[in-house]
């Protein structure tokens, strides 16, 4: 679902990529594919950086 929102210009798709991103680690490497080629275009590799460290931080042992 996150795909297609971000698809159609919405950046509440990068709340669903996050989500499914901490639920099931196997979706994790498509999620910051997604989320890359929506964020650096629009807002710039800083930006995909925090997104990328919100999602992923948490996660670290």
């Amino acid at each position: 679902y996150g795909c297609i929102l971000l698809g159609e210009g919405r950046r509440g798709g990068l709340d669903h990529l996050a989500t499914a991103a901490r639920h099931d680690r196997r979706l994790a490497e498509d999620a910051v594919q997604a989320a890359a080629a929506y964020l650096v275009p629009r807002e710039g590799e800083e930006c995909m950086r925090l997104w990328y460290e919100s999602v992923f931080a948490p996660m670290a042992p």
